[in-house]
């Protein structure tokens, strides 16, 4: 039997070649290339560069740099260095890192206002501090407290005029004064004092008489 030396390939549809190649590309990642808003990394490049030189002679270059914007960035990271290290500082001076507690916050709200104090600021400018914070679930607490003891207040002032205004009351009302009955018995039977003396005047007339009548 003869080998057949020819292979016949029948045509493929367009919709069958359609279909083919948007399976294709589904098997296949999207490759994604860089775009122009990636940020070259300055600082991977400055590392390379670093093990080139040694940090005083890096130090010392960079000196010539002359952007305001450059030494700005580098003091604000400083002071935010520095700030944190100050309040890890306070947190382990208070026992703030094992355990949190109400004495402790208000140690480190201590340690701070004596440290603002050292550098310049006055009491009223730490004050005003403290006023300048927008968190308003810090102030809920401490406007609830105020608001209880102002009603408080206002409680005990008004008891306290209507017990003043009641002293007066009773102070202003004319009293009348009570006799005790036997006072009052003895100065209605009590004779006159014209009586008395005509009682005696006769008492003597009588006696001059009764002398004349023996004589």
């Amino acid at each position: 039997m003869a080998t057949p030396t020819e292979f016949s390939v029948p045509p493929i549809e367009a919709a069958d070649l359609a279909r083919l190649l948007e399976e294709e590309a589904r098997r296949t990642p999207e490759i994604e290339f860089p775009t122009s808003d990636v940020q070259q990394s300055y600082q991977w490049l400055c590392e390379i560069e670093h093990d080139r030189f040694p940090p005083s002679q890096v130090d010392k270059l960079r000196r010539n740099i002359t952007q305001p914007e450059y030494w700005e960035c580098e003091a604000r990271h400083l002071k935010d260095a520095l700030s944190e290290h100050i309040w890890q500082n306070a947190l382990r001076k208070y026992d703030m890192d094992e355990m949190p507690s109400t004495d402790g916050w208000r140690g480190v709200i201590t340690f701070y206002t004596r440290l603002l104090k050292q550098h310049g600021l006055s009491s009223k400018q730490v004050r005003e501090c403290r006023l300048s914070i927008k968190t308003q679930t810090y102030w809920q607490p401490e406007a609830k407290l105020l608001r209880e003891v102002s009603a408080l207040q206002e409680t005990q002032m008004v008891e306290k005029h209507l017990a003043k205004k009641a002293r007066r009351a009773r102070q202003s009302k004319p009293t009348t004064r009570s006799v005790p009955a036997g006072k009052v018995s003895a100065r209605i039977t009590r004779p006159k004092a014209s009586d008395s003396i005509g009682a005696r005047v006769a008492k003597r007339r009588g006696g001059v008489g009764a002398k004349a009548r023996q004589v």
